[in-house]
């Protein structure tokens, strides 16, 4: 895989930006959205020097929508309160204004299509999704197989670097 690097970047900063609101990192709030942003823009750096395995252009797309949503509402992903209600996660940091990369979602939100609006219930998930993080998961399927397939589908090794 090319842009190892890259995807280990975003991970980390990540990792921080969901660390960073449970333990109230307050020195991380003013950066928070612009980290995010540049984890998304990481990703999709390394997705496109992916571009030769099949599956990528979901994987490609589900990033592309959640920055697309993400940058239309001050680079946080809005989030549906009625869906966040219906999984049983509190509202209380959101409503807030606590939380790093997310915000509610409202009549003023824009591309609210593309926000957290889908509810994944427990006992499975228990969490709010996307339609960008629905091709992600789509994507992530059709790569895995893409790579575990054998035969003419499935891309030279000398094309995957690490």
């Amino acid at each position: 895989m090319r842009g190892l690097p890259l995807v280990v970047a975003a991970l980390v900063i990540r990792l921080l930006l969901r660390a960073g609101g449970p333990f109230h990192w307050t020195w991380l709030s003013p950066a928070a959205p612009a980290l995010d942003a540049a984890a998304y823009l990481c990703l999709l750096a390394a997705l496109l020097s992916n571009r030769h395995v099949r599956g990528w252009s979901l994987l490609f797309s589900g990033l592309a929508a959640n920055l697309l949503a993400m940058v239309a509402n001050g680079l946080k992903m809005p989030v549906s309160l009625p869906a966040m209600q219906r999984v049983g996660i509190g509202t209380a940091t959101i409503t807030a204004g606590e939380e790093l990369g997310h915000r509610v979602l409202t009549a003023s939100s824009r591309l609210p299509w593309l926000a957290d609006i889908i509810p994944l219930p427990k006992p499975l998930f228990g969490i709010v999704i996307s339609p960008g993080d629905v091709l992600l998961a789509l994507g992530i399927f059709a790569v895995a197989q893409a790579l575990l397939r054998p035969g003419p589908a499935r891309p030279r090794m000398a094309h995957l670097r690490l």
